[in-house]
């Protein structure tokens, strides 16, 4: 293999490696963003339920009990 090769090979291989990590840059950009509004949601969520255990009256068990 000639050295002329051996450089259009390595930068095939380095073209491609370098669009695999844009595309896995994309996924953790998509992941960030998933996990924020998941726990923006749960976040929610919990308050929700302590507002709703603090409307109880005291010593009164939910009806699921």
């Amino acid at each position: 293999m000639e050295i002329e090769e051996k450089i259009i090979s390595l930068e095939t291989k380095i073209a491609y490696l370098e669009n695999f990590i844009a595309d896995l840059n994309q996924v953790v950009i998509d992941q960030e963003r998933m996990i924020k509004a998941l726990s923006l949601e749960t976040e929610t969520i919990k308050k929700e339920i302590e507002e709703k255990k603090e409307k109880l009256p005291e010593g009164e068990k939910p009806p699921h009990y």
